[in-house]
């Protein structure tokens, strides 16, 4: 997703906002409030301990798939690995999309280590 299309997303503000001031994303609480697929998230973060002004990089992919494949899983992980992202969460939601029939969709957060002079 690019950063335009996170700005109508805005539950996900607390993950860019808290990224941008040196915040780790260690995970992500969410709680089914009603039967119509709402959700209160509950988010948790972790500051690093550091004399430095570090902050981080996002990433959130939205991936969707029919029945789980374990090396399309590993061969994301590691792509993503070998550019130094972490994963640090994902979150399975129900998107309703066209002509797609039954598939799984989740998010998955990534973060890694910017400093200043990036």
């Amino acid at each position: 997703m690019s950063k335009t299309a996170l700005e109508n997303f805005e539950w996900l503000h607390p993950f860019i906002d808290y990224s941008n001031l040196g915040y780790r994303l260690c995970g992500i609480i969410p709680f089914n409030n009603s039967p119509l697929e709402t959700y209160t998230i509950y988010w948790l973060f972790k500051q690093i301990e550091s004399k430095e002004t570090i902050q981080y990089d996002y990433c959130l992919i939205e991936y969707q798939l029919k029945s789980f494949s374990l090396n399309s899983w590993i061969s994301l992980l590691n792509l993503m690995s070998k550019q130094e992202w972490k994963l640090v969460a994902t979150f399975n939601y129900n998107q309703k999309k066209k002509n797609h029939g039954e598939q799984i969709y989740f998010l998955i957060f990534f973060q890694r280590l910017k400093t200043l002079q990036d």
